[in-house]
Order: C-alpha cells, then structure tokens, then sequence
C-alpha cells in the first residue's frame, strides 16, 4: 500500500469514527458532561497522549562508491507516538514528543541491503482553532531530532539529525479530560507519519 492510499484509509476511519461518537445518544445535542469547546485546556492545562499509525520512510543513502540512486529505500511501516504538553491558554500550547516511526528495508536489485529504523523526538508550539463545541483544529510548529540506526552493508547518512517539525491535526473532545486525536505530521523529507488516538487532560 503507498502512502497516499494508506492516508486516505486512515482519515476516512477517522471521519466514520468521529462520526459515530458524535451520533451517539450520549454525546448528540451537547452530551453529558461536555462544556464549551476548550473548556477542557481551560480546566485540565497539562494533558498526556499516545497515539499509532502509518508512517514514511525515505532514507537517503551512500555507498563506498558514492549515492545509491536506484535503491528502493521508500517504505511503510506502523510507527506510534507519545506526547506530553502543557496548555497556555485555550489557544496556545507547547507539546513534546516522541515518535517510534518503525522501519525499513532497503534494496538494490532485489538483493537486500539492510534495514534503517527511526525514532524522533522534539518540542512544538500549538495552535487551536475551534470549529464547534467540541471539535478542534490545531496546527504544529517545532525542533526535532532523529535518531537513526543503520543495520547493513551501506551507510546511510543525514546531512543533519536535527529538522522543522510540521503538523497538523484534528480532535474531538469526548469529556473535558477525553478526546480523540488525528495528527498528520511531517518530519522531513524522509519521515512523514498519520496516526489517531487518544489525549488525556489532567
């Protein structure tokens, strides 16, 4: 599966998902225990999260004899997310994380190479923007840095292990301490990753 097609497949369960609590007797019309849309940031300014998904890999690569240019070194892989972050207002935040984006294997002319896994970790500012009393969007701006390990008979090389963050995402608040979360996040060129799960306020 590409990673377009897996994007696609995993937003559109988000959607059906979202959907379906938000149809429930118990969270229809306002539902129990929901107050107004950031009523949660307001009363539960630190929250912690975790999330899984699909991610991107594109390792860049270089041999003994300069760049492997036909390798297939683009793959897929399950990849998951923990989050920690402190709410400033009830539009502004900072978040931390730390990202297992899994791994790939790396190949030239069917002959297996090695395999490369990545894990990333950084700091972001966060912006909310409320569309109704329950539902958010927010977008993510940050420093990260990747932690990459080789196991193989090529180098793989970064030109620098540190990157922008970029995100962006979608939640929806099931309680004031509960919501659900869909974040798109983009690393760099090498590293992009799609997940949904969970975010707990406290």
């Amino acid at each position: 599966m590409n990673i377009l097609s897996m994007k696609k497949s995993l937003l559109a369960s988000t959607v059906v998902s979202l959907a379906c609590i938000a149809s429930t007797p118990a969270f229809a019309g306002g539902g129990v225990g929901l107050g107004i849309l950031g009523a949660g940031a307001a009363a539960y300014p630190f929250y912690v999260g975790g999330s899984a998904g699909g991610s991107s890999l594109s390792p860049e690569l270089k041999s003994c004899c300069g760049d492997i240019k036909s390798a297939d070194s683009d793959g897929t892989d399950l990849g998951y997310k923990l989050l920690a972050g402190y709410n400033i207002n009830r539009r502004l935040g900072v978040e931390g994380f730390y990202n297992d984006l899994g791994s790939t294997d790396i190949k030239l002319g069917g002959k297996e190479l090695g395999t490369v896994d990545y894990k990333t970790y950084g700091l972001a500012a966060v912006y909310t923007k409320p569309l109704s009393r329950k539902f958010n969007l927010r977008g993510k701006l940050g420093y990260g840095a990747l932690d990459s390990d080789f196991k193989g008979t090529v180098k793989h090389e970064k030109e620098n292990s540190s990157f922008l963050y970029k995100g962006v995402g979608a939640e929806y608040q099931i309680t004031r301490a509960l919501s659900v979360v869909a974040d798109y996040e983009h690393f760099d060129s090498d590293m992009q990753m799609l997940s949904t799960g969970v975010r707990f306020g406290f």
